[in-house]
């Protein structure tokens, strides 16, 4: 299992598709693979089948610790992504609340960003533009300590410098790209 979570980090997209069948089949066995089916399938964008996979998860069954909260994250921050594309911003709002938790639990800066991220671009499709600057800002500042973990902040840097633009800040928007640009 670990070694196709790999994988889907990794983005080795010739060695995923064969993945699937054999992750299917150990779910047939008993192992529960359908928090990594659901990352493979968003990997090889299948986004049909990851959001079907993900509708199947029972993400707040349980209080997971550990590499189970870490997949939970995972799957609730897909759960957030799909509700965003359907337009529930209440159900991508609770899903991320939910994946921000348990990305806490599993020690996953990545899924904490992303979560973030996301919302955020909610609340600029909404267009709640201050609403989103403010939401970015409170990120970036719980993230900063996850910064040298991976790209945890990333996706949140970037979402934040087009919010940013997309409010006519463009002075700090060029700033904060070249600081993260010369961080790296």
């Amino acid at each position: 299992m670990k070694i196709a979570w790999a994988l889907v980090f990794l983005r080795r997209h010739h060695k995923l598709r064969p993945l699937l069948t054999i992750l299917e089949g150990a779910s047939e066995q008993g192992i529960d693979s359908s928090v990594v089916r659901s990352m493979l399938a968003m990997v090889i964008d299948d986004v049909p089948t990851a959001f079907a996979i993900v509708e199947t998860i029972s993400l707040q069954a349980e209080k997971p610790e550990g590499f189970r909260a870490f997949e939970l994250g995972a799957a609730a921050n897909l759960s957030g992504y799909r509700s965003l594309s359907a337009g529930d911003f209440d159900a991508e709002r609770e899903a991320l609340q939910l994946a921000r938790t348990l990305s806490v639990r599993g020690d996953a800066a990545f899924s904490g960003g992303y979560s973030f991220s996301v919302h955020g671009i909610s609340l600029l499709m909404q267009g709640r533009l201050n609403d989103a600057l403010t939401h970015y800002r409170a990120g970036l500042a719980e993230q900063q300590l996850d910064l040298d973990k991976s790209f945890a902040a990333a996706s949140l840097v970037a979402c934040y410098i087009h919010a940013l633009y997309e409010c006519g800040e463009l002075d700090l928007a060029a700033v904060g790209a070249t600081d993260h640009a010369d961080s790296r």
